[in-house]
């Protein structure tokens, strides 16, 4: 933390740390490898010493429900963070999910149900959270599942249509009026 300091007073840092979900069980069966009460811990501290700090989440892990992806989404939402990452699970061939998910084939979202959770969760996002990422690409040659992530370019104009039409923007949902 002394040396993050110190080079924080050199230039513009950020710090990313991969939360993925809140959901203990989930994080243990993907190998998260720690508690969230340590990436609590890690907040507090970027936190006490200015450092702004980015946070990832991947949306459709196994068995998780779209309920429990949002009170991830939420929980986040309400922590000292500068910036948010949003992933799509990959389930990749090289990868030991991808072995769990031939073996035991739990559901994964498709474009739609992608895009409008993306919807769900801008709208409860503090509007002075930068978004980093609504999307990734998992490398084609080793994707399993989601196929229809290889083609990020049309995602993201499907992405920007649902927004526009649904009327949907960064923190509507925080707003009082």
């Amino acid at each position: 933390m002394e040396y993050l300091s110190q080079l924080n007073e050199r230039t513009h840092l950020w710090v990313e740390l991969g939360l993925q979900t809140i959901h203990e069980d989930t994080a243990k069966l993907i190998n998260r490898a720690y508690p969230l009460i340590c990436f609590e811990k890690a907040v507090q501290k970027l936190h006490a010493h200015n450092i702004e700090t980015v946070v990832h989440l991947i949306l459709g892990l196994p068995h998780e429900t779209r309920e429990q992806m949002l009170e991830s989404a939420k929980y986040v939402s309400k922590l000292p963070l500068q910036g948010i990452k949003l992933h799509m699970l990959h389930v990749l061939d090289n990868a030991p999910l991808g072995k769990y998910y031939l073996e035991n084939l739990f559901p994964i979202l498709s474009e739609e149900e992608y895009i409008t959770l993306i919807g769900e969760i801008l709208c409860i996002l503090p509007p002075d959270l930068v978004i980093h990422r609504l999307t990734g690409d998992g490398p084609a040659a080793h994707l399993i599942e989601p196929l229809w992530t290889k083609n990020k370019k049309k995602v993201l104009n499907d992405l920007n249509r649902y927004l526009k039409e649904a009327d949907i923007y960064q923190g509507k949902s925080l707003n009082t009026y």
